[in-house]
């Protein structure tokens, strides 16, 4: 039984490095993970996962205007440490061609995960209130609302939650990202988890603080184990 997961942020910050390293970490417990690129402009993940755009020839727009099947657009990338039963297939998202139809992108979720036999399948969505990223977080199973340690994300972030409960969204869970290490992350936790009223949160470090490409860090890294306990935490292993 496969697993929908919308990685979202309702303020602008950054999901793309979160959901790599939550792919990473979740291939490397054995799981085939997939993690498809949303928007025109999006290729952060790639870099993210040292994939080259030379060895790009098929993308998720070519899929969905019938140009080739999804299996051509989807893209095996390598990570150190890696059981054999684990893997991480990528699916880049443009350029678009055309515009994309959410709702008809969200309901080809499931359709994509069985296609690639896939146990996760994470979905890095478009920032902000919009349509398209709430159609998308309305086809996943689980939501992770990303926020940084200030006042405007804070705001948008609690409308986000109420919108995704009005929404009928099962499982929601936040992620505190970009906390400098002087913080008290214990402290911004609970607080976070009694500011929005969820039962799973998590408190990250700032990305810069380790080395690119993110997704390649080895298990041992502090920021890898500080992902691989949030997978863990969401219930996502």
């Amino acid at each position: 039984m496969h697993r929908i997961v919308s990685v979202h942020s309702p303020a602008g910050a950054d999901t793309s490095n979160l959901t790599a390293h939550l792919a990473a970490s979740i291939a490397r417990r054995g799981k085939r993970v997939g993690v498809i690129e949303i928007g025109a402009t999006a290729t952060r993940l790639r870099t993210l996962f040292d994939l080259n755009s030379d060895h790009i020839i098929h993308t998720l727009s070519d899929h969905l205007i019938g140009r080739c099947t999804l299996r051509d657009a989807a893209y095996h990338v390598p990570l150190a440490e890696m059981p054999n039963t684990g893997s991480v297939h990528l699916i880049p998202a443009g350029p678009f061609t055309v515009e994309y139809d959410a709702e008809s992108l969200g309901a080809a979720f499931g359709t994509i995960a069985d296609a690639l036999t896939l146990d996760v399948l994470f979905v890095d969505a478009p920032s902000g209130l919009g349509e398209d990223a709430l159609l998308i977080a309305a086809a996943a199973d689980r939501v992770v609302l990303v926020l940084r340690p200030n006042r405007q994300d804070y705001q948008t972030t609690a409308v986000a939650v109420e919108v995704v409960r009005r929404l009928g969204i099962p499982d929601t869970a936040l992620v505190l990202s970009e906390v400098p290490g002087s913080l008290d992350r214990a402290a911004l936790l609970r607080d976070l988890e009694r500011a929005f009223g969820v039962a799973r949160g998590a408190v990250l470090p700032i990305a810069s603080e380790a080395p690119e490409p993110a997704a390649m860090h080895l298990p041992g890294h502090p920021l890898a184990r500080a992902v691989a306990a949030v997978a863990t935490q969401f219930g996502l292993a």
